[in-house]
């Protein structure tokens, strides 16, 4: 039997609304294990102050399973399964088909009251969605609405100003290596301590926090080697998910989502020149000579570094002046977004035994981790940089609220690394508080006083442990 495409649509969303006949979504889809944005997600969803939550972030970081998790706590709190709609367009035969020709259907043939919930993945692939899902918002004030895509790209330039009244964009990043943790059943029974607190804590106690830490180091390593994807978690086969990380993630997103929203003319320049961030992750971006090498003129390689930032596959680091001010000639630091991304794309297996390896890596994974926290909090409030005079006077990690500096946090990942009095985490040390040192060993930890200026060190494996920790 040939059928029309009203009849082929209705097929096609009683395929992926199963729980319409089940009452329930599939274990498979629904884990119990929930990311650190399930929360904040959840939390703007069913909101009094209407906002529809607009996932963003890499392919293969869970956007989809957070739906779906929403979707099952509906379900459980005794939710009319067929309010429920999902839908994505990826699995479309027809991709002209929009979302609003699939909602008429859905509530011709399945629920015609408004108070239904809409969740729509893959959202991008329609180019009318942000209209319609604001017609939605304006005009059906008892139905909530969903929006996330792969093309993290076009769904938040959709999602932007026109839309802030209406949509509220949750980025999604990679694991933390709390999550990472806790997902590999590593869980870790400490109390809830503000990070930049520690130096307050009692001795016995900081004590106690590190020793438990210490029992992960080995999962630190597997962390920096795999990176924070929800699906390869779980593996121990490096070479394996590398080359998955290179085809789903590096791929798609280069050849498909950035193309699909950017003027993009050359899609092997982009790839080539996305390979040397990931060789340089954590240097000062230098155009002349990134143009050079990679063979693209000033003004494309600008627009390219741009559409990598927000496909999020790498995070820029503004150079930042004390007390707030930008620098006069300000340089920016390029970082890829995920260690384990830079290990897929330049291969790396040997992370443990190479000094300059881990340095990079462990800088790269502090100021992930530093960015995700505190932008999560409030991207708007929190600025997070670094600092770097004309001396050549460095700070790795400079954390600003309104523009007032908080914190600064230096990434020596050496035995015992020595401070000098002349490293910028001593030239601009603030009077109350200590900066901290990000070190190498699980055991070099405490407060110190170097040339009048307090210091605290602090292994990096718990440094990005408990950053992930408060978080959740």
């Amino acid at each position: 039997m040939v059928m029309n495409e009203e009849q082929l649509i209705l097929r096609n969303i009683q395929e992926q609304n199963r729980w319409w006949i089940t009452g329930k979504v599939d274990t498979e889809l629904a884990p119990s294990f929930k990311r650190n944005e399930y929360k904040r997600v959840k939390y703007v969803f069913f909101n009094k102050i209407r906002r529809f939550p607009v996932l963003s972030g890499p392919r293969r970081v869970g956007k989809s399973t957070i739906m779906f998790q929403i979707i099952d706590e509906l379900l459980s709190e005794g939710v009319k399964p067929s309010r429920i709609l999902f839908y994505t367009l990826d699995d479309f035969p027809n991709d002209n088909v929009t979302i609003k020709e699939v909602v008429r259907v859905y509530q011709k043939f399945v629920y015609p009251d408004q108070d239904y919930y809409l969740f729509i993945d893959e959202a991008q692939k329609d180019k009318t969605w942000k209209s319609y899902v604001k017609e939605i918002y304006d005009l059906n004030k008892k139905c909530l609405v969903m929006i996330s895509g792969s093309s993290s790209v076009e769904i938040e330039r959709d999602s932007g100003e026109s839309g802030a009244a209406r949509f509220l964009t949750i980025k999604i990043p990679t694991f933390s290596f709390y999550e990472f943790c806790e997902i590999n059943g590593k869980h870790l029974n400490l109390p809830n301590v503000d990070v930049f607190k520690l130096h307050a804590l009692p001795l016995d106690e900081q004590t106690m926090i590190y020793n438990n830490i210490a029992t992960l180091n080995s999962e630190f390593y597997r962390y920096l080697r795999l990176g924070g994807f929800p699906e390869y978690a779980l593996s121990e086969d490096y070479n394996y998910v590398s080359r998955l990380i290179r085809d789903q993630v590096v791929s798609k997103a280069i050849r498909q989502d950035i193309p699909s929203s950017h003027p993009i003319r050359d899609v092997d320049a982009l790839a080539n020149l996305y390979a040397y961030f990931c060789y340089h992750s954590g240097d000062i971006i230098k155009i002349e000579t990134i143009s050079s090498s990679i063979g693209i003129d000033r003004s494309t390689c600008n627009l390219y570094i741009d559409a990598l930032e927000k496909a999020n596959l790498i995070y820029i680091s503004d150079q930042l002046d004390a007390s707030g001010k930008k620098a006069l000639k300000p340089k920016r630091k390029i970082y890829i977004s995920d260690y384990g991304v830079r290990c897929a794309v330049t291969r790396i297996n040997d992370i443990v035994t190479d000094d300059n390896e881990l340095g990079m890596a462990i800088e790269t994974v502090s100021l992930k981790h530093t960015r995700d926290y505190f932008l999560s909090v409030d991207n708007e409030l929190y600025n997070v940089g670094y600092i770097r005079n004309d001396k050549g006077q460095e700070i790795d990690i400079i954390i600003q609220e309104n523009g007032r500096d908080i914190q600064y946090v230096e990434a020596k990942y050496r035995h015992k690394a020595h401070i000098k009095d002349s490293d910028g985490i001593i030239v601009y040390g603030m009077k109350d508080v200590p900066g901290y040192v990000v070190s190498k060993e699980v055991d070099d930890f405490g407060l110190f006083d170097r040339n009048g200026t307090k210091l605290y060190r602090i292994p990096a494996l718990a440094y990005a442990y408990l950053l992930g920790k408060n978080k959740e």
